[in-house]
């Protein structure tokens, strides 16, 4: 299971690298690396305008400005791409652990 969810993040930082080179072009600069935040705004307004006062209301107010906000100010292709790395070192402990000997 650890594995298939590394798979699926590495795929959406490849998808996340495609959609930097896609959103540099549109505003015509020169490439760069588009925050979490920015992206999923530019995909789709409405959650993201939804998912701060959800945060603070359903969840926790600290939890949006002391662990989220960083997080949405990372690069995508990084946040993606470091957990699709972190569930493939998840899924390799746990086949050598299992591995009979």
């Amino acid at each position: 299971m650890f594995r298939a969810l590394g798979y699926v993040f590495l795929f959406a930082a490849c998808v996340a690298a495609l959609l930097d080179w896609w959103f540099s072009q549109q505003d015509g600069e020169g490439f760069r690396l588009h925050p979490l935040g920015e992206m999923w705004f530019r995909l789709h307004q409405e959650s993201w305008v939804l998912l701060q006062p959800a945060v603070e209301r359903h969840l926790h107010p600290d939890l949006w400005f002391g662990f989220l906000e960083p997080i949405f100010q990372t690069p995508a292709i990084a946040v993606l791409g470091g957990l699709g790395v972190l569930f493939w070192i998840i899924s390799s402990a746990a086949s050598r652990r299992s591995a009979p000997y």
